[in-house]
């Protein structure tokens, strides 16, 4: 792992159903766990008094060069997130089959654009809210 790289390893508790078109979730899609991540990296930020725009607001709060906190990191209309994601096994191949009760997997972010210390505070502090109190991906109410 390059220095410009974070990675967190987790635990499946039960099956992680990330999305897909077809419903029988055999695959992963990263983009689900992604969304999952960026919801509550928002719900952070609102607990510690900061105020992240809302994306499915129809008046977009994010547009032009100024960014709430939630967005200069992960992401808006017309401004990329600035890091590559990815979902690896303990050797660091890439995983691409949902992930299973009991499957460890590490999450892995690279970073693209220069990511402020705060950012990846908030991200491990996002993690460990996750791993604590919360639960990844869709479908987290049928667990």
């Amino acid at each position: 792992m390059t220095t410009n790289a974070r990675q967190f390893e987790l635990q499946a508790l039960t099956d992680i159903w990330t999305g897909d078109v077809n419903g029988n979730a055999e695959r992963l899609v990263p983009t689900g766990l992604l969304g999952s991540i960026r919801w509550w990296f928002e719900v952070l930020v609102r607990g510690l008094g900061g105020s992240p725009c809302d994306p499915s607001s129809k008046q977009k709060a994010c547009l032009g060069k100024d960014h709430c906190v939630v967005c200069e990191f992960f992401g808006c209309t017309g401004w990329a997130r600035k890091f590559r994601f990815d979902v690896r096994d303990a050797q660091g191949q890439l995983i691409t089959s949902k992930l299973t009760k009991g499957k460890a997997f590490h999450l892995r972010f690279t970073q693209l654009r220069v990511v402020k210390a705060e950012e990846w505070a908030l991200l491990e502090l996002t993690l460990r809210l996750i791993s604590d109190f919360g639960a990844l991906g869709g479908k987290t109410v049928l667990k």
